[in-house]
């Protein structure tokens, strides 16, 4: 039904009338709204993306899954402020949602806020070890013109990435210019499911100002995950 878009867009489009199907049979289905919120945010459509989300939540107000959701469709538009309240609220409501916690810090990252970045870092951090590793990142992010700072928050972003998830390691090396130690991680999890499954928001994370949303490998990675002709 939709020759002129290339098959990966075809499918998406085929799932969100799949989605609005179920909402004609039950209006009232939260899981529809908040699924057809997520497709939405990572086809780029982000307002449509935060109606979605925003309506499926006045059915299911206590779903910290739709609050986690919702941020992401924020952030995708731009709106980092509400983006962190979405996901403080899904935090409040299950406070071992790791998901949402690194999505929270990465509104930081969007912002280059790196001082409100270590705040939060501390905040969760599980260990004393854990806290270094975050002050020696945020050292190396703060100030960009020391060279040795900089040497030592590449080796604890190396650290880091074992305890995170692979976006905010892939923003942070893209920040510090380290665009072949950032391709390197984007791989690595592209090799593995756990991961795999989170990279289709890369794109919503407000990387395009980044040099890296430039290079032909970011591109190929987004062909490779069926979302060719996002940034």
């Amino acid at each position: 039904p939709h020759p002129t878009l290339p098959p990966p867009f075809r499918g998406s489009l085929n799932r969100l009338f799949l989605y609005a199907r179920a909402l004609e049979i039950n209006p009232n289905y939260a899981t529809a709204h908040m699924w057809r919120c997520e497709l939405l945010s990572i086809l780029g459509r982000h307002e449509e993306s935060v109606r979605a989300c925003t309506h499926g939540l006045t059915l299911d107000p206590l779903a910290p899954v739709a609050h986690n959701q919702l941020g992401s469709a924020l952030m995708g538009a731009g709106r980092l402020d509400d983006a962190r309240a979405s996901y403080t609220r899904s935090l409040e409501l299950d406070p071992g949602f790791d998901l949402a916690a690194w999505n929270r810090l990465l509104t930081y990252l969007a912002e280059r806020d790196f001082d409100g970045w270590l705040r939060l870092a501390q905040q969760t951090a599980a260990s004393a070890e854990e806290r270094r590793l975050v002050e020696r990142i945020h050292a190396g992010l703060s100030r960009p013109g020391d060279a040795a700072a900089r040497a030592r928050a590449i080796e604890a972003i190396e650290e880091y990435r074992t305890l995170s998830g692979s976006i905010d390691v892939f923003v942070m090396l893209s920040i510090l210019g380290e665009n072949e130690r950032a391709f390197t991680v984007l791989e690595e999890a592209m090799a593995v499911p756990h991961w795999r499954a989170n990279l289709p928001w890369l794109p919503s994370f407000i990387v395009g100002d980044l040099g890296v949303a430039h290079d032909p490998r970011y591109q190929k990675a987004l062909r490779a995950m069926n979302l060719e002709g996002r940034r």
